[in-house]
């Protein structure tokens, strides 16, 4: 494939983050796919992200793919959701390619005493500032999922500040800690934290997640993720958590060929780089997804293949 453009990844997370470490990844996958020449991972959170790509003119847009999360795709294409996380049009055009990998989100509290969701009535959470897409997970977890976001304090804050802002008795719990797999075991993003001997995750049932969902202009589903330690073993137990799931999109306009190219890299690699899914089938794991959203060249790749119709 010799395009006059190469591609550029916006990867919705910060440099240093745990995420962004995965999205780079996919320059070396492409690295290994003589149709794709040229492939650039750059950071641009939601929806800046996407917002900068429908300034482009046309011919330039179609070469600059946003990495989504559940909790964007749909508001983006419709442009809905809280005013604070706006995104400045609806973009109809944008399309699915592939799932990425999944991410476990929820609340680390840090009191054993602190067993349920109403038990965090009156502490202090830390959470991204707006306009964060965690952030408004977080929010939407707190007040759809569990009904108690009038009951608790939102703190504003860094992953770096954290520990500090915990130790400092200024936060109760954090959103901060995703979780995901890693084979046969589990990596977080702020690792030292479930080093602290009261440190757990509260589940998130599956009555909490519909509970989201029907609130809210997007779809998230449950993962489950090994997050609970196992008293006395530094083990993680299977824990259900939100799933923040992260896919790899592009625009009507993206060429047939350019999809083509990055859905038969992707599958070509599958199971060998922890940023792609680990089998055929997570290609296409995402929550609620509405077969009129794949590509044209993405549903064409996915019938011939026989994952769908």
């Amino acid at each position: 494939m010799n395009n006059a453009k190469p591609l550029v990844i916006y990867s919705p997370a910060p440099p240093s983050n745990m995420l962004h470490m995965l999205n780079l990844q996919l320059v070396d996958v492409a690295a290994k796919c003589p149709a794709l020449e040229d492939v650039t991972v750059i950071p641009v959170p939601l929806p800046d992200g996407i917002n900068d790509i429908n300034e482009l003119d046309e011919h330039e847009k179609q070469y600059h793919l946003p990495i989504v999360t559940t909790v964007d795709f749909l508001p983006a294409r419709t442009k809905t959701g809280p005013g604070w996380h706006g995104y400045t049009k609806a973009s109809a055009d944008l399309m699915f390619v592939s799932v990425l990998y999944d991410i476990g989100f929820g609340v680390l509290v840090f009191d054993s005493e602190i067993k349920n969701p109403n038990d965090l009535k009156g502490k202090k959470i830390g959470v991204p500032p707006r306009a964060s897409s965690v952030r408004m997970l977080s929010e939407a977890l707190l007040r759809d999922g569990w009904g108690i976001l009038d009951d608790v304090e939102l703190v504003d804050i860094a992953p770096p500040n954290v520990q500090k802002a915990l130790e400092a008795g200024e936060i109760d719990a954090t959103t901060w800690n995703f979780v995901r797999r890693n084979g046969d075991s589990y990596i977080s993003l702020l690792p030292g934290l479930l080093e602290m001997e009261a440190s757990h995750w509260l589940e998130v049932d599956r009555e909490a997640v519909s509970a989201i969902n029907k609130h809210n202009p997007f779809v998230v589903g449950v993962s489950v993720m090994g997050a609970e330690k196992e008293s006395g073993t530094g083990a993680l137990n299977d824990i259900q958590m939100v799933s923040f799931t992260q896919a790899l999109a592009a625009w009507e306009k993206t060429d047939a060929v350019t999809v083509r190219a990055l859905l038969g890299c992707i599958h070509n690699q599958l199971g060998q780089y922890d940023a792609l899914p680990q089998e055929q089938a997570g290609m296409l794991k995402w929550p609620g997804l509405d077969l009129g959203h794949l590509h044209p060249a993405a549903a064409a790749f996915y019938r011939l293949h026989g994952m769908i119709q």
